[in-house]
């Protein structure tokens, strides 16, 4: 080891009073041993203390006893280090603390008491508590520091250990909750007087025993398996608490909140861990009590979701037989003015039959967050002028002048069937509760920079008027204007407040404007991107689209009067029947069609289940187009086609339109040489 201090082997100290000398003697002039410094050093050296001597002159000479390089971790043989380099020794946060009872044992005759921290050889960090003090002058007239340093680690570790003992026991005392202390090997070590109350042992019956003996053993694992974590990681806190069941001494089982935190001594080692317990049987109660409410909530919405789509297939499935037939035959001709009347009556009293179950089915989906909004583009002028031209005959058997007022025409992207179910809505209510007058329905275009405008549609009447304090509630759900009218004019009650979610979806406002007597103004707004440069005209596309005869068609369809109706709306195709599922897959085995319409519920096998079955076929039949044809119209419903592998959806009541729309888009016809291997194998 290179020797980095002088070693000065003449050094003597010869306090007054010749009580004792210690020196390195090498001249025996200066002085002689006596008997109280052999005792002394057998002292220090019992202790473990160090003595150290420094003469503050010229080159600062120091002297060390061989306990001091023991203390400091170095050889016995080294030289003691000069003041300055001392200091390396010593950590950083403690050297003013050293120099400044430096300067006060240098200067004066003060004795210096300090306690600092230092680094042994090995790394190793220590306490000292050194005692200093400026001697008499010796015989050379050198004034010596003498002082003395001990190791006081482990005293600082058993007074700390004290301290919070006191302080555990302190709190314990005076807490309702059970204070347990916990052996490294997992042996209670304290437990507060709270054991006898929370557990029905008393502290004495719980010392000795193993913590995890009291844990039930599906709780167990986990609590272990998150203490040991929290030990491994050097932890000081688990960061949540764990909840836990454990048995009481009558066997009771109830459940435990505990907050263990490991305890570490100063250099580290882990000592066990403290943990803080309560009751929280109660909490456990109500939790089970609010998952079962939950559960029961989840339930009933599930069976009000079953039973909404059980109705909307019950309702729709043979409105589409009612409302198509009636338009058929109204369509035809050759009537009598009082069938035709008949006819009409049939009609209305279907589509408002199918406004009810739309209502009810929409605010439903609203209320439940299930309602998306399409995108595509839409001319304002000719959704609105639709909607006029669809209750102008409404209006004209009440002798009501519907008139339209608009600014040029936009093109939009939005959702247009929800906007015109919210105009629909609005314009047919303003005709319903007007007797005379005049309903007028306009809109107004206003840019609001960049691609976005605002439409602004109002709906104003000459009717009935709403009374102020009804104006506030007009699009709460159930709400009519009163009882009486509720008789008179019928309805959901729920029109105005669909309207409402509608318009909030799209984030726009909606109002109403009455003085309560004479007419009311029914307004919305909304913000959408302008598309002027797309074209909109799709339902022009879908009537002009042709179902030839060389359009292949199956239709699975278990309901007779439907199978009628579609034989009629697909006159002119090669279109064949299937009565279930079964046979709709058999058929798609035997031959090549250009597209499936599927319903839903049918006997033997249903939609579903038919259109995966189709699509495990070989190819080419596998990939068939299959389009929904059903009454499922429940957004879960819609996704549970897709996801059974169909390419399309068309609810029923069956919009001919949307139909020919749907056919349009997803059919693929067969090429020619599948068309020719059918008819060899036929």
């Amino acid at each position: 080891m290179r020797r980095l201090f002088k070693r000065r082997a003449d050094v003597s100290i010869l306090p007054t009073g010749g009580r004792y000398s210690v020196h390195m003697g090498v001249d025996p002039s200066e002085g002689s041993k006596l008997p109280e410094e052999s005792v002394f050093r057998d002292a220090c050296a019992m202790a473990g203390a160090g003595v150290w001597a420094v003469l503050p002159e010229g080159d600062w000479t120091v002297w060390w006893s061989p306990e001091m390089f023991d203390l400091f971790g170095l050889p016995r043989d080294a030289s003691p280090p000069r003041i300055g380099e001392g200091f390396t020794h010593y950590h950083p946060d403690d050297t003013g603390v050293i120099a400044r009872g430096w300067k006060v044992a240098s200067t004066s005759d003060t004795p210096v008491r300090s306690r600092y921290r230092i680094f042994r050889a090995d790394g190793e960090m220590r306490h000292l508590l050194s005692k200093a003090r400026r001697m008499p002058p010796n015989s050379r007239g050198e004034r010596w520091i003498l002082g003395l340093d001990t190791d006081v680690t482990d005293l600082l570790v058993d007074e700390a250990l004290l301290v919070s003992e006191r302080a555990l026991r302190f709190v314990a005392e005076n807490t309702k909750d059970l204070i347990l202390r916990i052996s490294p090997k997992g042996e209670v070590e304290f437990a507060s007087n709270a054991a006898m109350s929370l557990l029905g042992y008393t502290p004495e019956d719980l010392v000795g025993r193993n913590v995890e003996d009291l844990v039930n053993l599906e709780d167990r694992l986990a609590t272990a398996e998150r203490i040991r974590l929290a030990i491994a990681e050097r932890k000081r806190s688990m960061g949540t608490t764990l909840d836990y069941r454990v048995r009481r001494a009558d066997g009771a089982e109830i459940w435990l909140e505990g907050s263990p935190r490991p305890v570490y001594d100063g250099d580290g080692k882990y000592l066990g861990y403290v943990d803080v317990v309560r009751d929280v049987s109660r909490r456990k109660e109500l939790e089970a009590e609010a998952a079962e409410a939950r559960r029961s909530a989840e339930a009933a919405a599930k069976a009000k979701s079953d039973f909404l789509a059980n109705m909307s297939h019950e309702l729709r499935t043979p409105l589409t037989s009612i409302l198509g037939f009636g338009r058929l035959i109204g369509r035809n001709g050759g009537l009598s003015a009082e069938d035709q009347r008949h006819v009409d009556l049939i009609q209305a009293a279907g589509q408002s039959l199918l406004t009810v179950v739309n209502d009810i089915l929409d605010f439903s989906k609203l209320e439940a967050g299930g309602l998306t909004l399409d995108s595509q583009p839409i001319d304002v002028g000719d959704l609105v002028g639709s909607v006029v031209a669809m209750l102008s005959e409404q209006a004209r058997g009440k002798s009501i002048d519907l008139r339209l007022h608009g600014d040029d025409a936009v093109i939009v992207l939005g959702d247009p069937s929800r906007l015109r179910q919210i105009l629909i809505n609005l314009v047919s209510n303003a005709v319903k509760f007007t007797d005379h007058g005049a309903v007028d329905v306009e809109f107004r275009v206003s840019a609001m920079g960049g691609d976005a405008v605002r439409l602004t549609f109002s709906v104003t009447d000459t009717g009935i008027g709403i009374p102020l304090d009804q104006q506030s509630r007009i699009f709460s759900r159930f709400t009519q204007v009163d009882s009486t009218g509720a008789r008179r004019f019928g309805g959901t009650g729920l029109g105005l407040a669909i309207c409402q979610k509608l318009v909030d979806l799209m984030d726009g406002e909606i109002g109403v404007e009455s003085d309560g007597r004479t007419g009311s103004r029914f307004w919305f707004q909304v913000v959408l991107p302008s598309a002027a440069a797309l074209s909109t005209d799709r339902s022009e596309a879908a009537g002009d689209f042709d179902l030839g005869a060389n359009l292949k068609i199956l239709v699975a369809e278990d309901h007779p009067a439907n199978r009628a109706l579609l034989g009629v709306l697909l006159e002119g195709t090669d279109v064949t029947f299937a009565e279930n599922g079964e046979e709709a897959v058999q058929l798609c085995e035997r031959a090549n069609f250009d597209i499936v319409l599927m319903d839903m519920q049918m006997p033997i096998l249903d939609g579903l289940g038919a259109t995966r079955a189709i699509r495990s076929l070989p190819s080419p039949h596998a990939h068939v187009p299959v389009v929904a044809l059903t009454a499922n119209v429940l957004p879960d419903q819609i996704l549970a086609c897709r996801a059974a592998g169909m390419d399309g959806h068309v609810a029923k009541p069956i919009d001919a339109l949307a139909l020919y729309e749907a056919i349009r888009i997803h059919a693929r016809p067969c090429q020619p040489d599948a068309r020719r291997a059918e008819t060899l194998a036929s």
